[in-house]
């Protein structure tokens, strides 16, 4: 067949014509002319619209439209749905019972959380215990499907009554935020429950927003924040999200949010728990959507609690009741200690010459810095220095001079190992240690020679027992036994080669004074023993052993930061 394509539609009909019979061309040929016809008519209607119409506002968008992104770490911490732990004390459940009720109370006059029930079987965790149980947390949570659990403890302790409560996060099993209070004497309950109150607004208070969006609306959106929280209209909040934690190094909460800042609203109305506002600046657009967290609009200040007056009747010690309570963070990094202390020293020579010779000071002052660094609550940096002077008699007739000066110079550098018996920093405690001391005895020179200086160093390890008595003491002991020590001597040495053996054996208290301060006394027994073998530089009144024994007490006190 020929091909008519490239004539134009009427010249085809009449092709047509001349090959096909007539009926069927004239169908195919009438097609055709009003295919041709509709087709003029639509390129003619399209060169108008294209000189009259305006250009679509949709041509000025990009390709692709970027992702909003939304850290995953702002999504987890979402607090809306909150478990609570059954309350425990270790005073026969005295406050826990009625202040666990209190707690209850809390929560549901809390229009942004909302509790849940929890079911434990077996035996309940303690809060201090669940601090190093996050998988426990986990599965709490997972099966109440919160997003955070808390807890109350008051525990009876060296210093008085303490009361904890935390916040734990469903997320990652750790502690959130904690607010714990001094320990102090026994009070009335309605001290307590003003505490309790306090605390759970300060533990609010350390959750890093203040509220959420609650839905948008074109530019305006609805926020779970009202006259309650006190909003009102014309306030600008900070939408942001949370990018990163910090934790503390020993008790893992967080101390600290990262936070980017992605748009800001303005508060146009206010009723009691709710807010409406508009937009005023977003980052990225519609990248403030259900669920955005609401930056802090006031300063989280510590605010005294104004407790009721005493119940008629009341004794001195329950007028405390009516004293504000302001919270302080407990002791968390270490301690330092400044004591004075008075010893006996005696130093014994066996010469062969002279016999057997000795110095002696009945009593010599000396002074004890001592302190401890906390890295975790099982793991510690300890240091100590002690400097003490005396005054030997000369102890070989003839020997010049009369009187010796003297000067006893002790460092230590250990590791310690804290392990806790119970599941309490201040409870009852055994200690591990180990690292580096060095003990130095200076003495003047004498002619002819008697007593020498000596200093003897090494690695040694230790062994304490820390056990909390009564409510505000703690009594203790321990030993102290070197290795592979080295006995230096001067001006000379009392024999060629030398076996020592240095032993050290302590007994403690202390007395909580506050809440950062505590007295202590310590009595320190030590004994170094060395056995000579040679004539060293001493020639023919070379020693065969050498003794120093030591007793020190020392009073001093302690300041906890």
């Amino acid at each position: 067949m020929r091909s008519f394509r490239k004539y134009s539609p009427i010249v085809r009909v009449f092709l047509m014509a001349r090959v096909g019979s007539f009926g069927t061309t004239f169908a195919i040929g009438l097609a055709l002319v009003f295919a041709a016809v509709a087709t003029a008519s639509a390129q003619s209607k399209s060169e108008i619209n294209q000189k009259q119409a305006p250009q679509s506002p949709l041509k000025e968008l990009p390709d692709k439209v970027p992702a909003k992104y939304v850290n995953p770490l702002d999504v987890a911490i979402s607090f809306k749905t909150v478990a609570i732990l059954p309350s425990q004390d270790n005073l026969k459940s005295i406050y826990s019972e009625p202040l666990h009720e209190v707690l209850k109370g809390l929560v549901k006059k809390d229009h942004r959380w909302s509790e849940k029930p929890l079911e434990i079987t077996g035996e309940v965790p303690t809060c201090r215990q669940l601090v190093n149980s996050p998988q426990t947390i986990l599965k709490l949570a997972s099966s109440a499907q919160v997003d955070g659990i808390l807890c109350l403890q008051l525990i009876r302790e060296p210093g008085g009554i303490r009361q904890e409560l935390r916040l734990f996060f469903g997320f990652d099993g750790k502690v959130f935020a904690e607010a714990v209070s001094e320990p102090g004497p026994e009070r009335q309950f309605v001290f307590y429950e003003n505490l309790l109150a306090e605390q759970y607004r300060l533990l609010k208070d350390r959750v890093p927003y203040s509220g959420s969006v609650l839905s948008r609306s074109g530019n305006r959106f609805t926020i779970d924040l009202g006259a309650r929280d006190g909003l009102k209209p014309g306030f600008q909040l900070s939408i942001i999200q949370i990018v990163d934690l910090e934790r503390h190094p020993k008790f893992q909460f967080v101390t600290q949010a990262h936070k980017q800042i992605v748009g800001l609203v303005r508060v146009s109305k206010v009723e009691e728990k709710l807010a409406f506002a508009d937009l005023v600046h977003e980052n990225d657009r519609g990248i403030i959507e259900k669920g955005a967290k609401i930056d802090r609009f006031s300063l989280a200040e510590l605010e005294s609690v104004s407790l009721p007056a005493p119940v008629e009747g009341a004794t001195t010690e329950d007028e405390n009741a009516n004293k504000e309570w302001r919270p302080l963070d407990p002791p968390t990094f270490g301690k330092l200690g400044l004591g004075l202390g008075l010893g006996s020293f005696t130093q014994n020579l066996a010469l062969q010459t002279n016999g057997a010779i000795s110095g002696k000071e009945k009593i010599f002052p000396s002074l004890l810095l001592a302190g401890e660094v906390w890295l975790t609550q099982n793991w510690f940096l300890a240091g100590k220095i002690r400097q003490g002077v005396l005054t030997l008699e000369n102890p070989i007739s003839g020997s010049t001079p009369a009187e010796l000066n003297g000067g006893i110079s002790q460092y230590e550098l250990l590791g310690i190992y804290n392990w806790l018996i119970v599941s309490d920093f201040w409870g009852p405690r055994v200690q591990l240690s180990a690292g580096y001391a060095k003990h130095d005895l200076k003495v003047d020179s004498s002619t002819p020679v008697s007593l020498t200086s000596a200093s003897y160093s090494g690695f040694l390890f230790g062994l304490k027992g820390i056990f909390p008595v009564f409510e505000t003491w703690e009594i203790g002991a321990g030993l102290q036994l070197f290795l592979m020590n080295r006995l230096s001597e001067s001006p000379v040495s009392n024999g060629s080669t030398s076996e020592s053996s240095i032993n050290r054996f302590q007994a403690f208290a202390a007395k909580s004074l506050s809440p950062r301060l505590r007295a202590f006394g310590n009595l320190d027994f030590e004994f170094y023993n060395s056995s000579y073998s040679g004539s060293g530089s001493r020639a023919s009144d070379a020693a065969t052993t050498q003794t120093q024994n030591i007793f020190v007490l020392t009073g001093g006190v302690e300041w906890l930061f």
